[in-house]
């Protein structure tokens, strides 16, 4: 994953583990179009330290099934999780 001035920016294939990502903790801001057409991503976990998503977040995650967000996340861009056709699940903890 790269992490700039704790905003990620993208992922890589290797941060996906058996489906699932996890944003590490301390990440404020993620990036426009940070995860983009990733076929083998299923579940994605958001830390509390995360306050804004930018836009196209998750675009085209064709097996993405659940995302579990922060109470904490105050903004989320446009176009979210646009073409993720098997999204079931979206979580507040």
């Amino acid at each position: 994953m790269i992490i700039r001035k704790n905003i990620a920016i993208s992922i890589e294939e290797k941060d996906i583990v058996k489906g699932k990502l996890i944003i590490p903790k301390g990440v404020t801001h993620i990036g426009d179009g940070f995860s983009f057409s990733y076929t083998s991503l299923k579940k994605i976990v958001i830390p509390n330290t995360v306050k804004y998503i930018g836009n196209y977040f998750c675009y085209d995650c064709e097996n993405l099934e659940e995302i579990i967000f922060p109470e904490s996340l105050i903004l989320s861009g446009h176009s979210f999780a646009l073409l993720c056709f098997k999204l079931k699940t979206i979580k507040i903890r």
